[in-house]
């Protein structure tokens, strides 16, 4: 499938996973979740599972061979990997002896109950420059995010936004906001785009590399207005003309694992402009109840696999005041 990761302590521990437990925490955790036995005589193993509903939809493979207390998981993506990884920290029994990932013989990561996506994913998918400083990034960016929003064409960008913000609303980012009002809420949507993208415009300055820059993620309702600003591309590109402002936007394994409090994003933020709203700063774990509960609304309306597909026909209904009684 891809790669494989392992997690294992260093050392046979005091535990084991029961494979039935395992499983039944897992189905908790990906309701999805599809488990069987598949032993091999090279191989056996006391539980095989495939995960296939994360949103977005991700595939990973997760066998526990004997004797129970390693799990070996097999995915292409990375962020996957990160995702089941700080799950399952908080579901085995004991760090006594230290619990490692590690990835064939090539990587080993030290493992504790708070290490953080942002961890794991510098040592997995390293930025091909080192990030700079969370302290020098936020002053640069305070000083770039003042000089775009005194430009004209940024002011020209928030009209267009503004005035067209229906278009752009999206189902699985602005939805995301509790209570959502574009009327008063586009204007602070705003605010929070100019910022992360002034942040990645202050790592590209600091380091010349728009993949360092896009490692610094937003959550769900602030990308969505991202991406709604750079779709305006010719006021963008006056926008870079006045202000000289690289805007960076680009998916990397940390936008699929998403945003958290206290990751480097978060410190860059703060050392800008102080704590994030916490409106439209929604982190990975609230992100993803949030979405669970949209998925089930929009299940009610024929909207399902992760607004992958629907079943809505769009059916032409004469109108009802031309029927006949």
């Amino acid at each position: 499938m891809g790669t494989q990761y392992l997690l294992a302590p260093d050392a046979a521990p005091p535990w084991r996973w029961r494979p039935d437990d395992l499983a039944t925490r897992m189905r908790r955790r990906w309701p999805r979740l599809r488990t069987g036995t598949d032993d091999g005589p090279d191989a056996p193993a006391l539980l095989h599972a495939t995960i296939r509903d994360h949103p977005p939809i991700r595939s990973l493979a997760v066998t526990l061979p004997e004797p129970g207390w390693e799990v070996v998981i097999d995915t292409a993506d990375p962020a996957a990997a990160v995702d089941f990884t700080l799950w399952y920290l908080g579901q085995v029994p004991g760090f006594e002896p230290p619990v490692r990932l590690a990835i064939a013989d090539r990587i080993t990561v030290p493992l504790a109950s708070d290490t953080t996506a942002d961890e794991l994913l510098t040592v997995l998918v390293p930025p091909d420059v080192p990030r700079p400083d969370a302290g020098s990034v936020g002053a640069l960016a305070a000083a770039t995010s003042d000089r775009v929003t005194a430009s004209v064409a940024w002011q020209r960008v928030c009209t267009t936004v503004q005035t067209w913000a229906p278009p752009w609303t999206m189902l699985t980012g602005l939805a995301l906001v509790a209570t959502l009002d574009l009327a008063t809420d586009t204007g602070p949507l705003l605010r929070e785009a100019v910022r992360i993208l002034a942040l990645r415009a202050a790592v590209y300055e600091l380091t010349g590399s728009d993949t360092t820059a896009a490692t610094l993620v937003a959550p769900p309702p602030v990308d969505d207005t991202v991406r709604a600003v750079l779709a305006e591309h010719s006021l963008c590109r006056h926008l870079i003309d006045e202000t000289g402002v690289r805007l960076v936007a680009q998916t990397t394994a940390w936008t699929l694992a998403g945003w958290q409090a206290g990751d480097y994003t978060y410190r860059c933020y703060r050392a800008a402009w102080g704590e994030p709203d916490p409106r439209y700063w929604l982190d990975a774990d609230e992100t993803r109840r949030r979405l669970a509960i949209l998925a089930r609304r929009y299940a009610d309306i024929g909207i399902g696999c992760h607004l992958r597909r629907h079943s809505i026909r769009f059916e032409r209904w004469p109108d009802p005041s031309m029927v006949a009684v």
